[in-house]
């Protein structure tokens, strides 16, 4: 269960950065999608990055319904909350986005909680 669990996190964290990278290079393309170019849709979803990331999503999809199949729901999906800490990384080191006393405490408590689940599981 923990490997499937890690595919999961793997993939959850690395496709919102992956869609990131593509919408920061598809700006232009974006706003035509805002004001209603239907076809831009298509040109921003074969970005390399956007594909991929929405691939990782799939996987990710994919592997909890399986996850979902044979655990208790209640103690698999608090479990996915270490994703909000990897997230935190990423965000920090790939996208220089900053991090606060108050995101810290909160990954930390994050962190506890999910170590407790796992011990009391």
């Amino acid at each position: 269960m923990f490997v499937m669990i890690f595919i999961i996190v793997l993939t959850g964290v690395g496709g919102p950065p992956l869609i990131k990278l593509g919408a920061m290079r598809e700006t232009n393309r974006i706003n035509s999608i805002m004001s209603g170019d239907i076809l831009s849709v298509f040109y921003v979803l074969i970005n390399p990055y956007i594909f991929l990331g929405l691939v990782l999503y799939f996987v990710s999809a994919v592997t909890w319904i399986v996850i979902l199949s044979k655990y208790q729901l209640s103690f698999v999906s608090p479990l996915l909350s270490v994703n909000y800490i990897f997230s935190l990384i990423v965000g920090y080191y790939l996208f220089q986005e900053p991090v606060n006393m108050a995101r810290i405490i909160g990954a930390v408590i994050i962190t506890i909680g999910v170590v407790i689940m796992t011990l009391k599981g």
